[in-house]
């Protein structure tokens, strides 16, 4: 039987706030008292929950039987009146989303199996490949919960997306997932659940914010919500030690101790690697840092005519929706080629693939026609090297072309990080921190300007029915995966004017 909670003022934890509650208790108490500060989701992490949500949805068909508890998240009692009448049906093998509570603290559980031989089993579903920490403390916290409530875990653990599974012509929601065992290690942490779960509690009893001050917790394991808020009020730094390249938390977290927050600020004496010391110096004199002249004219002489340009956009669906995929592997749809010519002009080139179909082979072939058979292939990061590679194992017929290909690729990437730093910079290498100061123009007018927003629309516009919708979305993306192209050619010939080329 279930126990019920004496009605009281204070606040209810639940499983999402006692998991922020161990990030941040000033994030906690936010989510509590104040969450009109809250930062609304962009569409990544709109993307990223509704991705959640699917997963969940398909978790639940592995237990066939199974009930729902319809209510949503904001009608607990209802759910919790739900689950007191259904959890002593010994006709139903699980319950999917039952709500309890103990001592105050409400959770809905994802998936609650029961035994053959009696008792339950806690099913916490994720829509990661891979156990992480965090998810031991949110199933464990469940499990606070149910024994609180008199009811008999016998087993627990963690359900995941299976980083192995290659999806066949019908999705197998077996093979899809992957289980982690989790009894013992919610075993060995009752004791500091109970203990945080007190002092959450003891918090959120006091009057006023607790003082906490910023630190790793607010972007560890996730950004928090509220950090523009709490940061809305610190000083801002001109160019603080975070943008030295590669500076480890312990290093900056050194030199704070030193009073020393500002990269201008750095003793002259004080070890830092080439690269960072060449921050140094372009922070001090406020103006672009060039290194090893040389070997920058050597890799850009290097590069064999006619030079071409290349960018990949990918989708990357948690739940693998083309036969021969794994989840969140890179599948791309479209590509971007600028080929330098003699006269000095650009030539474009590019392939989007329009249905929902796998669009891989078509991309391959597209590429090996477009890329054609002389000229190195710059590129901005190995990403692209990875995908050519990945349709060189899938299509056998098209390896050799492929392979010639990825013998022509060049990444840029070192020809800047290695020769080149510009305070604008802001401590990134990354296409769009470099390409507003060293190209001609930025991805401010673009109605798509991120790689990871473009994948989300791709999809959504496969899905829609408005033709003319569909067809502004296909140009868009064409624009933005042209501007990538576009950036790594303008940042080329930016280097090629540095060394006098």
């Amino acid at each position: 039987m279930m126990n019920a909670d004496k009605p009281s003022q204070q606040p209810y934890l639940s499983k999402s706030r006692f998991m922020s509650g161990l990030q941040c208790e000033l994030r906690l108490w936010y989510e509590v008292f104040n969450r009109d500060l809250m930062e609304d989701p962009d569409a990544v992490a709109q993307h990223r929950f509704d991705t959640g949500t699917e997963v969940g949805e398909l978790a639940q068909k592995r237990y066939p039987g199974g009930r729902l508890i319809g209510h949503d998240h904001l009608n607990f009692r209802e759910a919790y009146r739900e689950t007191k009448e259904l959890v002593n049906d010994p006709n139903l093998p699980a319950l999917f989303e039952p709500a309890f509570q103990h001592k105050r603290v409400r959770c809905r559980i994802d998936i609650l199996q029961r035994l053959p031989e009696g008792g339950w089993r806690v099913i916490e579903v994720k829509s990661a490949t891979k156990l992480k920490d965090e998810y031991i403390n949110d199933i464990a916290l469940q499990c606070w919960v149910l024994k609180g409530a008199n009811i008999d875990v016998r087993d627990a653990c963690v359900l995941t997306l299976n980083p192995d599974y290659i999806r066949g012509k019908r999705l197998n929601v077996q093979k899809l997932f992957q289980e982690h065992p989790a009894l013992e290690q919610v075993g060995r942490s009752a004791q500091y659940i109970n203990e945080e779960v007190a002092a959450m509690k003891h918090m959120l009893s006091k009057a006023g914010a607790p003082d906490i001050a910023m630190g790793a917790h607010c972007t560890e394991p996730y950004k928090c919500p509220f950090y523009e808020h709490c940061s809305s009020d610190l000083p801002k730094l001109d160019h603080p030690v975070t943008e030295f390249y590669r500076f480890y938390r312990l290093d900056a977290e050194e030199l704070a101790h030193r009073g020393i927050e500002e990269i201008r600020d750095v003793p002259a004496d004080y070890q830092l690697s080439e690269i960072n010391e060449a921050i140094r110096k372009s922070v001090l004199k406020g103006k672009a840092q060039g290194r090893r002249r040389n070997e920058l004219i050597d890799r850009i002489s290097g590069l064999r005519k006619p030079v071409r340009h290349l960018d990949f956009e990918t989708l990357n669906p948690g739940i693998p929706v083309f036969e021969g995929t794994k989840p969140y592997q890179q599948v791309p749809f479209m590509f971007s080629m600028h080929t330098e010519t003699r006269s000095g002009s650009l030539l474009h080139d590019d392939y989007l693939h329009e249905e929902y179909t796998d669009p891989r082979r078509f991309v391959a072939e597209r590429l090996i026609e477009s890329a054609g058979e002389r000229g190195s292939i710059c590129m901005y990061s190995s990403f692209e090297r990875i995908l050519i590679q990945n349709l060189a194992n899938e299509f056998l017929d098209l390896e050799g072309d492929l392979q010639r290909i990825l013998g022509r690729l060049v990444d840029i990437v070192p020809f800047v990080r290695d020769h080149y730093y510009h305070p604008e910079f802001r401590g990134s290498f990354s296409l769009k921190s470099v390409y507003p100061v060293l190209g001609r123009s930025d991805y401010s007018d673009l109605e798509i300007a991120e790689g990871s927003i473009a994948s989300i629309v791709y999809l959504h516009a496969l899905n829609f029915d408005d033709s003319e919708e569909r067809e502004r979305i296909f140009r868009n993306l064409k624009e933005y995966c042209k501007r990538d192209t576009l950036a790594t050619h303008e940042i080329l010939t930016r280097l090629r004017r540095h060394v006098g080329l």
